[in-house]
């Protein structure tokens, strides 16, 4: 039955870029999103075709959002494409049974996926993002105005910014018919899902009419062209990228970012957006306040912009620097406390910690890994020490956040999940006497101790607080669209 399917795509006809990462890393586990559709069973045959020793260390995952009265059908099929390939399979299910925005189902779905990576230190998730999906992404994010970096996704190799995560899709050369064709011709059967002939949705409407209109329209392959743009558009926002990062290496400071001689606006709009992500700030910039202040540093021209209620955005013609400006955020000072397990334990900020034994069966795992239960505010320890130590963050800090290999700063870590810099000094760090970190709430749980299975007497630490989101969607959108 394999020799039939031996071979389903050549090699060469696959992202190049894409194979590269898969190639180094094959000594890691993989984890393929498997949906049940065309394109997610074509990948699961091809990375069997290309890589046979990785049988054991290829797992399945498949997300049942519980949208469709048929989804079910769906789950069973990928379980027994699983079993007939000697595959691990994981699944997940919303919570909720709702419809949701296109958004909020990729969301949930993407949390269910790095979840479930993290705890088993998974690095890689392979998906089957093929042609026919670059072409709806380009159409889509320029009806939002998006710039080279929201236009050249998906991308064969993506890396997560605040993580260790890595999307690779090694199908985006193949177009739908052809995958379609594939499994057809292989007589490798294959899961509709019909909710993608529904009009609900933007992406159904860009893929029933306008791509159709415009391969009518067109005297040249559309798919084609639009995915050698998304591959230019690539390469022109990592060269920006390279440029910026450098250029934000030597020109930013404590005090802020400074801007000097003429610098393009691509680079400056770019250097605002990443310092932004690292500067702590707490609120979002607008696409108009955005463009004012580029224009503003262009012409170099003292500007002001809100970044909600709390900050402003401010550039200083005199200085040429940027900084942010905030409001209403109280410097708390607080010695070291013990938190005896079962007590709860306040802090002057108004927030609170709670210590509790509880048992994890498989519905609190489930609403773990749905992400019902946050990770920044809540981390389940399987170890039930008498006490722990809360005390503010001291220089040096680091631990080993979930899914990680090695120690990161606590530094590094509120940076990344951008967590506001008013309010760092607010948030407890946890620590096992006499000194070994845990956690800090906003940042992830520490791979030490962590949960694999239901088990009994597990510590529960919650964080109750009344402060600014402390973490950022896993929203996939890129911030420089």
């Amino acid at each position: 039955m394999m020799d039939d399917r031996h071979g389903l795509i050549p090699r060469s006809a696959l992202e190049p870029s894409a194979l590269d990462k898969l190639d180094s890393s094959q000594s890691e586990d993989w984890a393929v999103a498997c949906s049940g559709g065309a394109d997610s069973v074509l990948l699961v045959r091809v990375l069997l075709d290309l890589f046979p020793e990785k049988l054991t260390s290829i797992k399945i995952f498949h997300y049942d959002h519980g949208t469709r009265g048929d989804s079910g059908s769906d789950v069973l099929f990928v379980k027994e494409l699983a079993q007939e390939l000697a595959l691990e399979c994981i699944v997940g299910k919303a919570s909720e049974v709702g419809k949701g925005s296109e958004a909020e189902l990729r969301d949930a779905r993407l949390r269910f996926l790095h979840a479930e990576m993290q705890a088993r230190g998974i690095r890689i998730l392979i998906q089957g993002h093929q042609l026919d999906d670059v072409a709806e992404t380009l159409l889509m994010r320029l009806t939002r105005g998006s710039g080279s970096n929201g236009l050249a996704a998906p991308r064969p190799v993506q890396h997560f910014y605040d993580s260790s995560l890595i999307h690779v899709r090694p199908l985006l050369s193949l177009s739908r018919s052809e995958v379609r064709s594939t499994l057809t011709r292989s007589k490798i059967s294959w899961r509709e899902d019909t909710s993608n002939e529904s009009d609900d949705y933007f992406r159904n409407r860009i893929r029933r009419y306008v791509v159709p209109s415009l391969q009518n329209s067109a005297q040249q392959d559309v798919l084609l062209s639009m995915g050698r743009t998304r591959k230019l558009l690539e390469e022109d926002a990592e060269a920006l990228d390279t440029w910026t990062a450098q250029y934000l290496a030597e020109n930013q400071c404590e005090s802020g970012l400074r801007f000097t001689g003429n610098l393009p606006s691509a680079v400056i709009r770019r250097s605002l957006y990443l310092w932004l992500r690292t500067s702590g700030s707490c609120g979002i910039i607008n696409a108009e306040a955005m463009d004012g202040l580029v224009d503003a540093i262009s012409r170099n021209r003292s500007a002001s912009y809100s970044l909600g209620p709390n900050q402003r955005i401010c550039f200083h013609s005199n200085s040429n620097l940027v900084c942010i400006k905030s409001h209403q955020i109280l410097d708390y000072r607080w010695p070291s406390a013990r938190l005896p397990v079962g007590a709860t334990l306040f802090l002057p900020n108004g927030s609170s910690l709670t210590s509790t034994i509880v048992d994890v069966d498989a519905k609190l795992k489930d609403q773990i890994v749905n992400g019902e239960i946050s990770p920044s505010c809540t981390i389940f320890l399987n170890t039930t020490p008498s006490t722990l130590l809360i005390r503010q963050r001291q220089q040096g800090d680091k631990y080993r956040p979930l899914g990680m290999s090695e120690d990161v700063r606590l530094q590094n870590l509120m940076v990344n999940r951008k967590i506001p810099l008013g309010f760092r000094d607010q948030l407890p760090v946890v620590v096992l006497p006499p000194d070994l970190v845990l956690w800090c709430p906003g940042c992830p749980g520490p791979e030490l101790f962590k949960l694999s299975k239901p088990t009994e007497n597990i510590l529960r630490v919650d964080f109750n607080h009344s402060l600014p989101r402390l973490t950022k969607s896993c929203n996939e959108d890129s911030v420089l669209q």
